[in-house]
Order: C-alpha cells, then structure tokens, then sequence
C-alpha cells in the first residue's frame, strides 16, 4: 500500500477492527512506527514510535517516545536522554488541564558516592490554580549517608512545597507555618516497666523511656506530653521528681520526707508537659507537672495522698534534637526506696 505522501508501508491487514502496523524508512518525512485500527488513515491512529508530529495520514502525534492515544488523550512512554529519566507523561487533552500526570526516575548525583535514586508520581495541575500535588521515593544514598525517604508535597508555580516525610523513624508532616519545622501530631507509648532504687544526690534515673524532640520539631505553642502511672516504696527521705532533659536533671517537684509513714508503698500517676514559648537557639518552653500520689498501703484519704501540681520553664535550643524523660532521685540513701514507671505515654499536638 502507498500512503498520502508515497511512502510505502508493511505488515498489518486493512480490515476495520483489526490491528495494522505500518513501518515508514527513517529519513522520509513521517518516518516511523504507526499501529493503527483497521485501516490505516486519518483517525485510526492508536500508537507511534516517531520523531514527526504527524503521520503519513495527518494524525497529530507526539515524537519522541512510544505513545498510545485516544482521541486528544495519550500516553507517552520515553527516556528522557538529557537527564537520563525513564518517563510516562500521562494527558488527558482536557481543557483544565493546565499540568499533566506524570511519573519518572532519574539518578541525582549520578556515580558519586552519593549517588541516588529517585522516583516522582506527579499529579496533574487544573487552570484553576496551576498547583500539583506530587509523591517522590529516594532510595538509599549508594554510601548509605541518607537512609530510603518518601516525601508528599505541591509544586506550587513550579516551585517545591512538601508536606509530609517518612521514613524507617516514621511519618512527619510539617506544621501550617512552614519553615524546617517537621513534625507528627499523634501518640507513642511505651510499655517498659522503669525502676529506679536509691539514686541518691547528684545522680538521677529515668523513669519513662526516652523520649525525642527531632531537630526542627518545635512551633510556638508546640505541646509534648509524657504520661505515666508509678509504684514505689517510701523510706522517710526527700523524693525529687523532675525531668532529664538532654542529659541534665531538673528538680520539679520535690516530696517532703515526711509526706507519708516510712517503710509504705505508694501509688499514682503524673503528666509531663513542655509548651513551647519560643522556638530555635533561643527556645523555650514552659514545664508543667501534675498528677496526684497516694498510700497504697492505707485507705486513700488527703493525709495520706498529695498532689502533684509545680511549673517552671527551661531555655532549649530547637535547631537541635533532645531526647527527655520523666526522672528521679533521693536526697540521701536508704537501700529499700524505689520508685518504678509502669510504662508510658508520649503525645505531641499543635503546630
């Protein structure tokens, strides 16, 4: 069969419903690989491996990749050879349709020993506001510096915008203020019992697990909890209640040696809050300590419980991570005093 232009075509069969293959020579005009419905020709088009913007019929066609069509939708698979990337741009030809989906690979920092591989799902963009929201997968840096991520964004004018992250640590989002500020609102908990028996003086003992403010975490108003029911045995000295905050231990609510009869068990349950006032190298946060402590040992009444209710603050740096945990210590020793977390809970909310 001859084509429009004199060309010459092979293989397929010319029959309505019927897959035709036609092979134009490279250098002719139109040249390439048209797979058509039926009869070759205007409107049977249905795939093309081309360098032309039309075939040999005058079907509009896309060059460059192997491209499937449908009427003013298609699919073009391809290479794009200036990056390297494996690619499927995916167009529906509707008229919002101001970006359209895609999705690729391509290697950052190709034979460096941060060498990376990194693939996009790109959503499409509607003329309404030209915004598209866009999945990226990292692999693992070939010399292993950054560890397998994911990140959930919006390419906001061309521009990067991301909102979530996840990797092997978890899943984080960042907070409406933007920034570097990463963070997941949501509850941890620990299961651990923690005892701690006669830490006496200078030394201190955590009673929860450790707990992380990442790097970046904190907002103003940014809230951490930690909460923890506890045992413990009662030997007459002072018991110091506070915080281990990246290694260094505040007193915040010290318990009278007399508070009740030595020798007697003890119960209850206290919650630890930071919020946070100021953020970055001159960060700071209110502490605050409440709860309630009682005899176990006795009929609860108020001579034999307290309540567990002091505020103080701290200065943090919050370009910096922290781990923090509830902590204890006695003003002097007595082998048989303990106090034992029986686990805890570890909340974070606000911005």
């Amino acid at each position: 069969m001859t084509t429009p232009g004199g060309q010459s075509w092979l293989g397929g069969w010319d029959e309505p419903g019927v897959l035709s293959l036609v092979i134009i020579e490279t250098g002719i005009p139109g040249s390439g690989l048209f797979l058509y419905n039926g009869v070759p020709g205007p409107g049977t088009l249905l795939a093309s491996v081309t360098e032309s913007t039309t075939d040999p019929f005058g079907n509009t066609t896309q060059p460059g990749g192997f491209v499937i069509y449908d009427g003013n939708a298609y699919i073009d698979v391809h290479v794009n050879t200036t990056i390297g990337a494996p690619a499927i741009e995916m167009i529906t030809g509707a008229g919002s349709e101001a970006d359209h989906a895609a999705i690729y690979t391509q290697v950052n920092n190709p034979f460096a020993v941060n060498e990376r591989l990194v693939t996009v799902l790109l959503g499409p963009g509607s003329t309404h506001d030209g915004i598209a929201p866009f999945v990226q997968l990292a692999s693992a840096t070939k010399s292993g510096s950054s560890a397998a991520a994911g990140i959930l964004g919006l390419f906001v004018s061309g521009v990067s915008n991301n909102v979530a992250f996840w990797d092997v640590t978890g899943f984080q989002a960042i907070g409406p203020g933007g920034g570097n500020g990463w963070y997941c609102n949501g509850t941890q908990t620990d299961s651990t019992s923690h005892p701690q028996t006669n830490i006496v003086s200078t030394s201190f003992g955590n009673v929860t697990a450790a707990w992380t403010i990442p790097a970046g975490d904190v907002n103003v108003d940014t809230i951490y909890e930690v909460e923890m029911p506890f045992t413990g045995v009662h030997e007459g000295i002072q018991l110091n209640i506070g915080i281990n905050f990246a290694g260094t231990f505040t007193n915040i609510v010290p318990l009278a040696a007399t508070w009740i009869t030595t020798g007697h068990s003890y119960a209850g349950s206290l919650r630890l809050k930071l919020t946070f006032t100021a953020k970055g190298a001159l960060g700071a946060a209110n502490i605050d300590i409440d709860g309630t402590i009682q005899d176990s040992g006795v009929a609860r009444a108020p001579a034999t419980s307290m309540t567990l209710n002091v505020h103080t603050s701290l200065s943090i740096d919050t370009t910096a991570a922290h781990a923090f945990a509830v902590a204890v210590q006695w003003a002097s020793s007595n082998a048989s005093q303990s106090l034992t977390g029986l686990g805890s809970v570890y909340r974070r909310n606000g911005q």
